[in-house]
């Protein structure tokens, strides 16, 4: 099955217009859920009882940006491409 890779997203300012856009690819990553345990624990203590009951089940993903714009407000707005 050939399956669309290509990605986008826009951040939810919340207060003013400052935000971010980017455009990307996503893949199935090379790392499991077991090589990042530590930092998902670190962040959410409770989620090492989810890894330890799901931890075969849990797929890890990366997004690979190409580009993002960043817009601060209307006359403050980067780009920036992945090269």
């Amino acid at each position: 099955m050939n399956l669309n890779q290509n990605v986008s997203f826009t951040t939810i300012p919340k207060g003013g217009t400052a935000h971010i856009k980017a455009q990307g690819q996503v893949r199935q990553s090379e790392q499991s859920i077991y090589d990042l345990e530590k930092a998902f624990v670190n962040k959410i203590p409770d989620y090492k009882e989810t890894i330890k009951f799901a931890g075969p089940q849990l797929l890890l993903f990366e997004l690979d940006f190409e580009s993002a714009m960043v817009i601060m407000d209307m006359d403050n707005i980067s780009h920036y491409v992945n090269e």
